[in-house]
């Protein structure tokens, strides 16, 4: 006997997946960000066959706009440098990341802190935690960096992540800036970094970015990418004076205008969806965590206002048999 199909709008019937829990280090986020969740079909039409739906994950925050090149801000910043001053940084790049480092500075207020780290073959600590207010001292640093021997970026980020656990009663934001070329000679690679994170801080990672600036049009992007991707940074290439007012200002600006550290969003099937049995077969981006209940927790290490941040939920809806199930 052929049975009937049904359908109902998803307004009526409820969504069949539902946000379980929302968590941050900052209460702010209650106020400023806000979660939608869309389905790709207006109407779910119940067959006597299980089926699949796509659903949408948004999660938003109220934007805010400022005047050209000033920063909106809701936090000061602790910011660690890792430079690359091997010798394939000489010329013009060092030159580049000189500048870069400078603007940073310029951009900087008395409540930061900037660190400032030098690695080739070896790594070196050139200052701890100094106020942007030392600007004099800060600079001087800066400008007498110099290409010199191998490049070891492993070596870097192993000294910027300790001054990380170090500093993880500052009420700064923390940041990991690393600029290089990412030509490592000592054999580290993507995988690499993912293995040097997990030794540091296992699985539960303090609520700190890297952003990785690239330089030269040799520069190999691969170990930079990976690491921002692993702590919610992003990669960007610089490649003359002119991106300054673009490149590392959009960085500063995101560090600035952050809201929220360390959210957490776990979705999972809502329990008073008529159609039970559903599950959710995956959930689409970045750092997205499948967990062994069923549900999903999607992690975000700072979020900034303005921002959104989109996931594609593939969903299987159960069968439906008239004679036993309501709608």
């Amino acid at each position: 006997m052929e049975c009937e199909t049904t359908s109902a709008n998803t307004e009526a019937l409820g969504s069949p997946v539902q946000f379980i829990e929302r968590s941050s280090d900052q209460a702010l986020i209650d106020h400023q960000v806000r979660l939608e969740l869309k389905s790709a079909y207006p109407v779910i039409r119940a067959t006597t066959t299980k089926q699949l739906l796509e659903c949408l994950v948004s999660i938003k925050s109220e934007g805010h706009t400022s005047a050209k090149n000033e920063f909106l801000r809701y936090n000061n910043v602790d910011l660690i440098c890792v430079i690359d001053v091997s010798g394939s940084m000489s010329g013009a790049k060092i030159d580049l990341v000189r500048k870069s480092l400078n603007y940073v500075l310029a951009k900087l207020n008395s409540k930061d802190r900037l660190a400032i780290i030098k690695f080739a073959t070896k790594a070196t600590v050139l200052c701890e935690f100094t106020s942007a207010s030392e600007s004099a001292k800060l600079s001087c640093i800066i400008n007498n960096l110099q290409a010199e021997d191998s490049t070891n970026i492993k070596a870097g980020l192993e000294l910027a992540y300790n001054m990380v656990r170090d500093n993880l009663k500052s009420s700064n934001l923390q940041c990991v800036l690393l600029l290089s070329d990412g030509r490592d000679m000592e054999g580290f690679t993507p995988e690499g970094v993912v293995v040097q994170l997990e030794n540091y801080f296992g699985t539960s990672r303090p609520p700190f970015t890297i952003h990785s600036l690239g330089y030269g049009s040799d520069h190999d992007p691969k170990i930079m990418k990976k690491a921002a991707k692993l702590q919610g940074g992003k990669f960007r290439f610089v490649e003359k004076d002119q991106d300054l007012d673009i490149v590392v200002a959009k960085l500063l600006g995101g560090l600035f205008s952050t809201i929220a550290k360390r959210i957490t969003v776990r979705i999972g099937i809502n329990p008073s969806f008529p159609l039970q049995g559903g599950r959710i077969i995956k959930v689409y981006g970045d750092s997205v965590i499948a967990d062994p209940s069923g549900d999903y927790i999607i992690p975000i290490v700072q979020y900034r206002a303005g921002s959104t941040n989109s996931y594609a939920i593939e969903l299987e809806v159960p069968s439906y048999d008239p004679l036993n199930d309501k709608i």
